[in-house]
């Protein structure tokens, strides 16, 4: 599948999924975008991403999937940011959020901040959005349920308020700190129970359903107008990027459970396979460029302390081997060869 979409808490997996046929991911977090261009997507949606515990998704990223011809949308929340950022280079935004930021309506990133808890339990939040709570005030004014001042007094107690501490229950609680009228909170409330406004679900439903829309048209992805420019710090995050790829990849053949058919006492684990690979492809880069003569004894000591509890797996000759591929890739990955680099990550996750 060529179609990715990073949701959480903005809207039920279910609910995108009988939109939008699509490989949906977890919340967007620095990284992940460099990872899922490995993969060739066709079409990227951004809705949800993290921001506060780790780093948030780069502008660079979304513009390196961009300059490959992906076409990415953004709304609903981190992603209506970002879209509202990069509009002018391609990315396609989607729903009122993004509009506003767009049009300098809204300018804050704490607007489609809330506090939700883990995937497992299908991102429950803890918190609302300031956007949502936003919308449904001025919902209530508009139908007459609440006066005009009374609303822009809820909007700005709230605003004020840090973004975990914000909930429909905090504004009904602060409706009576300012003294509004009795009535117009109850009326309030009502209006929210029967409502339940939530403009991040809203959007996000927007982002689906343009991006099944655009691809039953078979739109194509815009036009882009910039070159980028590597950096330092755009390597380092690739770099970084691919470390952690390699690094699941190993470990899942090394979790790998055994099949039927390799039930025979001397079949070999796809770990122990993948190892031997990287030994003929070490001894095959030695010989071909002559690297043999760069390993000391010191190196060779060294990568056999950290190796050595491979020893229970693989024959002494083919440890041997073993500590020379640590040896020789190491050498061959300084010199800034990434698919080398590749294989000493998988080398050393295995080991």
């Amino acid at each position: 599948m060529s179609v990715y979409v990073f949701l959480g808490p903005s809207l039920a997996r279910p609910d995108a999924e009988a939109i939008l046929d699509a490989e949906y991911l977890p919340p967007i977090k620095a990284g992940d975008l460099c990872e899922l261009m490995e993969r060739a997507p066709r079409v990227i949606g951004i809705i949800d991403g993290l921001f506060e515990q780790v780093p948030a998704v780069w502008h660079k990223e979304i513009l390196f999937a961009m300059s490959k011809g992906v076409r990415v949308y953004g709304g609903g929340s981190l992603g209506a940011l970002r879209a509202a950022e990069l509009h002018d280079f391609g990315m396609i935004g989607v729903g009122r959020i993004f509009e506003d930021l767009r049009d300098g309506v809204l300018e804050d990133d704490d607007e489609v901040a809330l506090l939700h808890g883990p995937a497992e339990r299908g991102f429950p939040g803890f918190s609302a959005p300031m956007v949502n709570l936003r919308d449904g005030l001025r919902r209530a004014a508009a139908e007459g349920l609440l006066a005009p001042g009374s609303c822009e007094q809820l909007i700005g107690a709230t605003k004020a308020r840090f973004y975990p501490d914000r909930s429909w229950e905090s504004v009904f609680a602060d409706g009576k700190a300012l003294g509004l009228p009795e009535g117009e909170l109850r009326a309030l409330r009502s209006f929210v129970e029967r409502v339940r406004p939530n403009l991040k679900r809203d959007d996000a439903l927007r982002v689906v359903s343009r991006i099944a829309s655009d691809l039953a048209t078979d739109a194509p992805a815009p036009e882009v107008g910039f070159e980028l420019e590597p950096s330092g710090p755009w390597m380092e995050l690739q770099r970084r990027s691919r470390v952690a790829r390699r690094k699941r990849l190993a470990a899942a053949l090394e979790a790998r459970a055994p099949s039927p058919d390799d039930a025979s006492p001397t079949a070999a684990s796809p770990a122990t396979e993948l190892r031997s690979r990287l030994v003929a492809l070490a001894i095959e880069h030695r010989d071909r460029h002559g690297l043999g003569h760069r390993a000391t004894e010191a190196s060779r000591s060294a990568a056999r302390e950290r190796l050595h509890h491979l020893r229970v797996d693989l024959p002494e000759d083919l440890f041997a081997d073993l500590v020379e591929l640590d040896v020789d890739l190491g050498t061959l990955a300084r010199g800034g060869g990434d698919a080398l680099e590749d294989l000493r990550i998988l080398a050393r996750a295995l080991g």
